[in-house]
């Protein structure tokens, strides 16, 4: 017998003559007499019907250049094929009947930040179609959070989250913004094409995870996610998994066909204004008369509904045409504080034990169990313990440092002028281990002493050497600064440095000229395109004869042209890309691109874009 496949390539009309589609699940597939439709003709391609396809019996469309997406450095990613079999047929009628007032509010939550999140996909070179995976993994909410600790509109867990460039912190999760989550989404789902050439397996792998599924393929001896569905070897969740997220496209693509309302809200737009202090936004909302709800639901990435002190600082949401208006009040808004000493309460963290706890309050972890009626030792990460009041405030006079990746105890003592003995006196500590992330009590007057100093967080190919020219101080200096023995640093470590030479910056005036540093990838028609000059006057200047020079070398530019070409300086992070980043300045990408020196929409991390004023 003949199998017929209907099979759609999403980047033009869905639905066939007729309006295959449009009548709901129980007409979705014609008679078996018909064999085949003409294809509509903004789809470039076939479709094929039958009422029980069998997954062996598949055979894919070849697609055709205009149903291609072209991504980064051109590279080709194909068009995703829709599938309509049983699986996907029961998927379709699930949502069109069985939740159908859940499934409208997934759409309305969706439909604002589609033209957004399918911009970035269509950035990384991928099917815009693949935007719908995120109704199946969270219906689009960006406070989603599930058993496994998955959290954000895509799902990510911890680890993943990280390895794609989301914070993951106290006061922040970038898991749940809608923007960076997505981007990350982009890079994850490009990865897994690369690994699997199959949009289907690499759908099922986001599910599952790329080594499930490897497996599955190595079992089976097949490449065809349908075959594999057949057998045992992946959860009966991933079987589902794929046939649920083409059951949603196709709803959400139409959803007036299928019984849905389609007046969504408009697209999802706002202003970010830079903030370089811990804020909270009730004080933002009181401050600027903006709603404090508005600002949670634009920011909803902020855990305790603080702005984070970051080095970097922070680019807070704002509604559309607020933006002069916090501008105005940002210098009045009061810098927040976290005050122990006011609270007799504690909330239990991950990796916290009663006996951590009681070190850290000064009491025992009798006293604590005694206080919380708690008659054995477990507690649970968001249980509120109460402790000793006094022990509270006494907690409150000292000050806490974070421990971080590459830390040991006499590194922080050395930081903060103290004793190893004196950290493991004020700390409870029998032993030399401290873990990543746990908080140490040190002397206030210590710690006060070691803020007169300036950190540096080294970046992706820094040495002591490019840092030490970076700050106008000798490789020497930053090793006793440091404690370090030998020229070793790895990426992410903090370094101390001289305060005075951080405020060098990277454009320093020297009488009656304006100095710039050479950067990797400069050259002297760039740097004279930057600062509006020519070649000939830059070599004048720097009595250069030829047009050779070296990263670190510090050149002279005129003052005055320096002053007409006003620029601000912003440093790539996780999760940005050149669209993101235009859209923060208000500038093109095309302004960007040219103003850099850029040949494609690759950036890399710790890289400073020049933007124009």
């Amino acid at each position: 017998m003949k199998v017929k496949v209907f099979l759609l390539c999403l980047s033009g009309v869905f639905f066939g003559a007729g309006g295959v589609l449009a009548s709901g699940v129980p007409q979705l597939l014609p008679d078996a007499s018909s064999s085949q439709l003409p294809a509509p003709a903004s789809s470039g391609g076939l479709m094929y019907f039958s009422p029980d396809p069998r997954p062996d019996s598949i055979t894919h469309v070849p697609l055709t250049p205009a149903l291609s997406h072209q991504g980064r450095g051109g590279y080709m990613y194909e068009a995703i094929p829709v599938i309509v079999n049983p699986a996907v047929e029961r998927n379709i009628h699930y949502f069109q009947n069985v939740i159908h007032d859940r499934f409208q509010e997934w759409l309305i939550r969706f439909y604002p930040y589609r033209p957004l999140i399918e911009q970035i996909f269509i950035e990384f070179g991928l099917p815009k179609e693949l935007v719908y995976l995120s109704l199946v993994e969270s219906g689009f909410n960006p406070r989603a959070y599930s058993r496994a600790h998955a959290s954000g509109p895509w799902q990510f867990i911890k680890s993943t989250g990280r390895i794609y460039g989301l914070t993951v912190n106290w006061y922040v999760d970038e898991r749940r913004d809608p923007i960076k989550s997505t981007v990350a989404a982009a890079r994850h789902l490009r990865d897994l094409y690369d690994l699997f050439g199959s949009w289907p397996l690499a759908l099922a792998s986001y599910n599952a995870g790329p080594g499930k599924i490897s497996r599955a393929m190595k079992k089976t001896g097949s490449r065809d996610f349908w075959t594999i569905a057949r057998t045992r070897y992946i959860r009966r969740e991933t079987k589902q998994y794929v046939p649920r997220f083409m059951a949603a496209m196709i709803i959400a693509t139409r959803p007036s066909l299928f019984g849905f309302r389609a007046d969504f809200q408009p697209v999802h737009e706002y202003e970010e204004i830079h903030v370089d202090r811990p804020i909270h936004l009730r004080s933002v909302s009181k401050e600027a008369g903006l709603s404090f709800e508005e600002l949670r639901r634009l920011n909803p990435e902020l855990r305790r509904n603080v702005i984070p002190s970051d080095q970097d600082g922070y680019f807070l949401k704002v509604p559309v045409g607020t933006s002069g208006r916090v501008e105005q009040v940002k210098t009045r808004l009061k810098t927040w504080t976290s005050r122990p000493s006011q609270r007799s309460w504690y909330r239990v963290r991950w990796g916290d034990s009663l006996s951590v706890i009681a070190r850290r309050f000064g009491t025992s972890v009798r006293q604590l169990k005694h206080l919380n009626g708690l008659s054995g030792n477990v507690i649970r990460v968001g249980q509120r313990l109460r402790v000793n009041r006094d022990a509270a405030r006494a907690a409150g006079e000292a000050t806490w440092y974070r421990v971080r990746r590459g830390d040991s105890l006499s590194v922080i003592a050395r930081r903060f002028g103290t004793s190893v003995r004196q950290l493991k006196h004020l700390n409870g500590l029998s032993g030399n281990v401290i873990r990543v992330g746990q908080r140490l009590r040190v002397n206030r007057d210590a710690a006060r002493a070691a803020g007169e100093a300036t950190w540096y967080r080294v970046r992706r190919g820094d040495s002591l050497s490019v840092i030490a020219r970076r700050f106008g101080t000798s490789v020497r200096q930053l090793k006793h600064f440091n404690g370090l023995s030998g020229n070793a640093i790895r990426a992410g470590q903090h370094l101390r440095v001289n305060r005075d030479a951080m405020d060098a910056g990277v454009v320093t005036k020297a009488g009656e000229s304006t100095w710039y540093r050479v950067r990797r990838g400069d050259n002297l028609s760039v740097i004279a395109h930057r600062f509006g000059t020519n070649v000939r006057q830059l070599k004048h200047l720097n009595d250069l004869s030829g047009n050779v020079i070296r990263v670190g070398q510090r050149l002279r530019v005129n003052r005055d042209v320096t002053k007409t070409g006003e620029v601000t300086w912003y440093r790539v992070r996780m999760g940005d890309s050149l669209w993101s980043i235009a859209k923060r300045f208000r500038v093109s990408v095309k302004d960007l691109k040219v103003l850099n020196n850029l040949r494609s929409s690759l950036i890399r991390v710790g890289r400073r874009l020049m933007i124009a004023s």
